[in-house]
């Protein structure tokens, strides 16, 4: 979708110069790098709206959980406080993951549907509620222990094919659901394409807010669905830029290019899978 793309590289372009030109102090960085969150925040809300023919968002539940990923956008990617060098978050020690869990409880609670006509899926929810919040404190992670480990070149595009795996699935289920995953998916690939450069290296922040909307798009999709898929489907939708970190963890002192061709193969790997039981399932039962 260009509309988020092109929002999303106005607001990486603008934030980062904005940056390098004036001195910025640690309490200024993090107002740039919450701001480059927001963005990234902004493009996604801009791409759904934008397709809505007229009606106002949100009115449906999976739309509200975009709210977690403002909060994210906002708490987050603003708490790093040297968004330019080798990014450093300020979420250290019990209080500042505390936050993050919080954070990850809020979202998974407005995650899920309710009210008239969802009845039948209320089985559904302690299940899925856990797995929201789950998903959003270890994918945070995840993009913590990437940025410490000198990884901020490359480490949204895990992030990016975190995203695709629920676009896979939502595209078996539900059309307004897809374009809402490949939204995110454009400004996810576009501030990706800006952090390659040494002077926006400071877009990676916005992997915050993203990865907050992984689980909320593979729950939606759930939800949504008729097909009985495998729980470890959904699982690994979750849960890929985790599993890009730990595999990345004990390569962590190899050279750059190693490091990023494993984590290319094992990513690639799992958007596959999904790919492979989202669509393939629809189309075999299709016919």
């Amino acid at each position: 979708m260009a509309v988020p793309a092109l929002l999303a590289a106005a607001v990486g372009v603008l934030a980062t110069l904005l940056a390098k030109r004036l001195e910025i102090g640690r309490w200024q960085s993090s107002l740039v790098a919450g701001c480059l969150g927001f963005g990234w925040w902004a493009a996604v809300v801009v791409g759904i709206v934008g397709r809505r023919e007229g009606q106002w968002w949100p009115d449906e539940f999976w739309q509200f959980s975009l709210l977690g990923a403002l909060l994210a956008a906002v708490l987050l990617s603003g708490g790093v406080s040297n968004q330019a060098s080798s990014g450093t978050p300020c979420r250290e020690g019990f209080g500042g993951w505390t936050l993050v869990g919080l954070l990850a409880i809020v979202t998974a609670w407005l995650a899920l549907p309710a009210g008239e006509g969802w009845e039948d899926m209320l089985p559904l929810h302690r299940h899925w509620m856990a797995a929201v919040a789950v998903s959003g404190l270890l994918n945070a992670w995840a993009v913590e222990r990437l940025a410490r480990a000198d990884a901020e070149p490359w480490l949204l595009w895990g992030v990016v094919a975190g995203l695709a795996g629920p676009f896979a699935l939502a595209a078996a289920t539900y059309g307004a659901l897809a374009e809402a995953a490949l939204a995110a998916v454009s400004a996810t690939v576009t501030f990706a394409i800006l952090a390659l450069v040494p002077k926006f290296r400071g877009c990676w922040v916005v992997a915050f807010p993203a990865v907050f909307c992984i689980a909320p798009l593979t729950a939606a999709s759930r939800f949504y669905s008729y097909e009985d898929r495998p729980w470890w489907l959904y699982a690994v939708a979750c849960t890929i830029p985790t599993i890009v970190s730990l595999v990345d963890l004990p390569l962590r002192r190899r050279p750059r290019w190693v490091r990023v061709g494993v984590a290319a193969l094992v990513a690639g790997g799992l958007v596959g899978i999904c790919i492979w039981q989202g669509l393939g399932v629809g189309q075999e039962e299709s016919w």
